[in-house]
């Protein structure tokens, strides 16, 4: 969260399953603390848990580890926009 709040980026790319800290609970301090940045979930969890997931933190976007790097690309240049 602090190398978010130093470096601002516009969007964040979080790992769900982080192993210090959970990355749900990293996107909502994300959000808490930075409003304008946009959020998006990564996981390997299944879509219907990730979806829920990222509708109850605020995150901008979910992607499915499983997706390519397409996906990954496509969704970030969509938040961009």
């Amino acid at each position: 969260v602090e190398l978010v709040e130093e470096n601002r980026p516009d969007v964040v790319i979080i790992d769900v399953m982080l192993p210090a800290l959970p990355g749900a609970r990293v996107a909502a301090l994300v959000r808490e603390r930075m409003k304008k940045v946009k959020v998006l979930l990564y996981s390997s969890k299944d879509e219907a848990e990730l979806k829920t997931l990222a509708k109850e933190r605020n995150a901008d976007a979910f992607l499915k580890k499983t997706d390519d790097y397409a996906a990954l690309l496509s969704e970030v240049k969509s938040l961009l926009r």
